[in-house]
This record gives C-alpha cells, sequence and structure tokens, in this order.
C-alpha cells in the first residue's frame, strides 16, 4: 500500500508523520520532529520552502501521498452570514465574497469553504479560507520535489477536528479543541461532527513559558466570545480539550480551568488500533494532533476539511435525457409550422415594420432626453417613500456606537428598503471583539434588526491597536420624528442634550 506522509512547520521546527497502510488500513504512525541547523548551515533561512526542501529532499521516510498542513501567515478566512442558498450557488457567493472582503477572489487567490448548516432553506453560515495563487504554487512545487503525490494543504484546525473524532474522544455537544504548538497556537471548535470554527494565533510568548499560560487562557476567552455567534441552531460551547502529551506539563489545564466555567479536559494526540512512535519517547507532543489527524482522514480516503490543492464541487443529482429529448423534438415541430405560417405573412408585414421602426426611434430619442430627469424623480421618491427621518437616524446611531478609542468606523452606507425603511451597512475595526457583541445588542431593537455581520481577526500594522474588522448589515423599519425620541432613554437623551 502507498505510504501517507503529513508535512508541518514553522520558524522553530519541522514536524513530519509517516503512515503505513496495511490491507487493513493504517497500522503505524512514525512522528519526528527536525530543527532548523542543517539548513541555516547551507544559508537558508528557517521555516522558508527551500529549507523544508533541503531537510527533506532525498529522505527515503518522506514518501507516497502528501499533505501539507499550511502555515499561518499564508491564510486569511472569514465568516460569512448568507441567506438562504443552495449548494450549487454556494461557489459563486464565495468568489464574490472573497473579492469584496479580502480582495483575493479571481484565477491568482486558491481558496475553500466550510458550510455549518445543511437547511438551504434557512440562512447559512459558511466558514471561508484563502490563499495567496503564488504562495500556493509553493506547496505544490515542494509536493513534486518530495516526489509526493496527489498532495493536499490542509490547516492545522481541520487535523485536530479529525483526531476528535477518533475513537473515545469523539463528543456530541459543541467542544473547543486547544493545540498548543512552539510558536503557535491554533483553537478548534467542532459542533455537530464537523469544523465550525477556527484560529491560529501567533503566540509572542514561548510555548514553554509561564506566562504562555495567562495568554492562552485569554485568547480561550476571546475565541468562545466570538466563536458561538458562528455555531448553527443557537449552540454553545460545552466543553474544552487541549491535546497534551504523556510528558507535556498539565499546568495548562488549570490555568484554562480558572479562566473559563467549562469543563477542561486533555487529550493524549494518538489514534485508535495504530502504533504511534515518536523519536523512540514515551509520549507524542500536542502539537503532532494536527498531523495524525489529517493523515487517519487521508488513509480513510477523506477530503479535509479545507483542501486549497482541490477545489470541491458541488454533488449534482443525474438528470434523465428523456425530457430533452422530447423538448427539443416540440421545438423542431414548433418552428416547422410557424414557418410555413410566417411565410405567407412576410410581405404585409414588411411596411408595417418599416413604419414601426422609424416610430421606435424617435420614441428613444424621447426618452433618452426625460431619462436623467426620470432617474432622480425615482431616486428622490424612494428616499421619501422609506419614511425615514435621516438625521435622526444617523444620530440615534451615533449615540448607540461605542465610546472613542474602542472602535473605528471605515465604511458606512444607507438605502432605502423596497419594502420601506432602510438598509444601512456598517465596517469599521474594534479593539477586542467584546466591543462588537456591545455595539450589536446596542443598535438591536425592536425597530432594527441585525442580518448578518462579519467578524475577523485581522491587524493591518504591528502597532494597530484594532485588530479585529467587522461588518453589520441592519434593517431600519419606517418610524416617525417623534418615535426615535420616545426609544431614547434619559442616559441617551442627556447625551443628545450635551452633543453640539
Amino acid at each position: 500500500m502507498t505510504p501517507i506522509t503529513v508535512i508541518d512547520w514553522d520558524s522553530q521546527e519541522l514536524r513530519t508523520v509517516v503512515g503505513v497502510v496495511g490491507r487493513r488500513g493504517l497500522r503505524e504512525a512514525r512522528c519526528e520532529s527536525l530543527a532548523w541547523d542543517v539548513a541555516e548551515q547551507q544559508g537558508l533561512t528557517a521555516g522558508t520552502f527551500a529549507a523544508v526542501l533541503h531537510l527533506l529532499q532525498g529522505s527515503t521516510a518522506v514518501r507516497g501521498r502528501g499533505v501539507f498542513l499550511a502555515r499561518r501567515p499564508h491564510l486569511e478566512g472569514l465568516t460569512l452570514a448568507a441567506p438562504p442558498t443552495t449548494d450549487d450557488e454556494l461557489p459563486e457567493l464565495v468568489e464574490n465574497q472573497l473579492t469584496t472582503e479580502l480582495g483575493m477572489g479571481g484565477e491568482d487567490a486558491v481558496h475553500d469553504y466550510l458550510t455549518l448548516d445543511d437547511d438551504v432553506s434557512a440562512p447559512r453560515h459558511i466558514v471561508i479560507t484563502a490563499m495567496d495563487g503564488h504562495v500556493a504554487q509553493e506547496y505544490r512545487q515542494l509536493a513534486a520535489k518530495l516526489r509526493l503525490s496527489r498532495p493536499r494543504l490542509a490547516v492545522r484546525a481541520g487535523g485536530a477536528a479529525a483526531l476528535s473524532q477518533q475513537g473515545t474522544t469523539s463528543a456530541n455537544e459543541p467542544t473547543l479543541l486547544v493545540v498548543p504548538n512552539v510558536e503557535e497556537l491554533d483553537l478548534a471548535i467542532v459542533a455537530n461532527g464537523r469544523l465550525a470554527y477556527w484560529r491560529s494565533i501567533y503566540s509572542s510568548p514561548p510555548g514553554d513559558s509561564t506566562s504562555f499560560r495567562g495568554f492562552l487562557a485569554d485568547e480561550l476567552v476571546r475565541t468562545l466570545a466570538v466563536a458561538e455567534e458562528s455555531l448553527p441552531g443557537g449552540q454553545r460551547v460545552g466543553r474544552v480539550a487541549v491535546y497534551l502529551g504523556a510528558e507535556e506539563d498539565n499546568s495548562i489545564i488549570q490555568a484554562l480551568q480558572e479562566a473559563v466555567d467549562l469543563p477542561v479536559s486533555r487529550i493524549a494526540p494518538q489514534l485508535a488500533d495504530v502504533k504511534v512512535i515518536y523519536q523512540g519517547a514515551s509520549g507524542v507532543p500536542g502539537r503532532f494532533a494536527p498531523l495524525l489527524g489529517a493523515l487517519a482522514e487521508e488513509a480513510l480516503g477523506k477530503r479535509p476539511a479545507v483542501d486549497l490543492l482541490t477545489r470541491q464541487t458541488p454533488a449534482r443529482g443525474k438528470t434523465s435525457r428523456r425530457p430533452l429529448l422530447l423538448g427539443m423534438l416540440a421545438v423542431m415541430t414548433a418552428i416547422s409550422l410557424g414557418s410555413y405560417l410566417l411565410w405567407e405573412e412576410v410581405a404585409q408585414e414588411e411596411s408595417t415594420a418599416t413604419e414601426l421602426a422609424a416610430e421606435l426611434k424617435n420614441l428613444k430619442a424621447k426618452i433618452k432626453q426625460q431619462q436623467p430627469g426620470a432617474e432622480a424623480w425615482e431616486a428622490i421618491q424612494a428616499w421619501h417613500d422609506a419614511n425615514i427621518v435621516w438625521l435622526d437616524e444617523l444620530r440615534d446611531l451615533s449615540i448607540r456606537f461605542p465610546p472613542p478609542g474602542s472602535a473605528v468606523l471605515l465604511d458606512f452606507s444607507a438605502s432605502p428598503n423596497a419594502a420601506g425603511g432602510a438598509a444601512i451597512r456598517l465596517s469599521g475595526k474594534a479593539r477586542d471583539p467584546a466591543v462588537v457583541t456591545a455595539l450589536d445588542g446596542a443598535l438591536r431593537d425592536e425597530n432594527r434588526s441585525v442580518l448578518s455581520r462579519n467578524l475577523r481577526e485581522q491587524a493591518v500594522s504591528s502597532d494597530d491597536p484594532f485588530l479585529w474588522r467587522f461588518e453589520s448589515l441592519i434593517t431600519a423599519q419606517r418610524r416617525s420624528a417623534a418615535g426615535y425620541r420616545q426609544a431614547l432613554g434619559p442616559q441617551d437623551l442627556l447625551l443628545e442634550e450635551q452633543t453640539p
């Protein structure tokens, strides 16, 4: 049977797992971590594709089918709340969203997406992952030089989620999985047996330091605050599981248990009925959990939750050719009959057609003259029919917006709704996801509904304190000017009076 090689790396080390497959499936997994010293002695930078190739090229252990786990700096992602959409319509919707939100649509980018809802008649939650096409090509070239066949490009969170579904570690309730790496931290939520949300974060404190435990606890709380709004069916995370090896410090469990009011447990990165070996040590480190999960999926012939080298194609049902043939026959019959009847009328209609063409030309000229005024009138009428007191609406929104220093509004647009009322879009950035949650609660009332919001972590520069990008789509109902003042509370009225 063809062996399977899973490769993952960061700037600190290179990790590989080679799976030995027998007639009855996967029977052995050999885990190894390599330092960059040998590559750096040749003048190569640690963590680069060239350094990976130098360490692995010519190795007899690395062979067969290949699975790469994408590095965190190479990825962009967002969570999309979409209207009811069929699976066939999803690819085009995702492509449009990539172009507008991440600027990564088109032929130069590769992407994949996860649907968290199966009901096409209800709003869909979609997790989108994208990568620059030139970077994806680097992974393809690396696979070719290592002679790895049918390469896949997955994410660590997907591998961790796949491992959690093996054997006794699976659970029915949504579970937050934690994978502490050497310099990065991977967090994944599994709900209904599938990956529902994930984050990969650069860890400034080293993984073996005391300050790392506090950093991990803070990021866990942030993840729970943001991710639960993306879970289908109003579900909530029920437990936290941390992948740790037998020789790794258990103090992380205690630190997380003090930070959240959820049960926190430890999971060993193992595969049921598979012999897992790590360089002769007694236990496999927790950072190998994503590699083992990706290995198990590939051995079973399953597609990873995210695969940036293989486009997914929506399943389409088989179509019978009989209705098509009958339709073609009916069209041919109609054309033959119509041609016979029209032949007798052509002579009479030629003169009429000439007159109508001249009249149509005159009408088009008149319409063109009236068009600018008509368009302006229709636009004014639409704003008037919306019955929105726009100055009061803007004042009300400004009162509800977070205080200065906690959030910044980057874009604002508003338009009348066809059903009456207004459609308003806010996009900006905030210091913390809790600020966005508070804004959401402040905006939603009996006169407004929040249709969707994209929330993602995306720092523009290292000194930018506003790490979280958000978007709110709001529908405002018809309301009179008096209705705005009646809806204001005593605190809001005081703030309004103090505002110049």
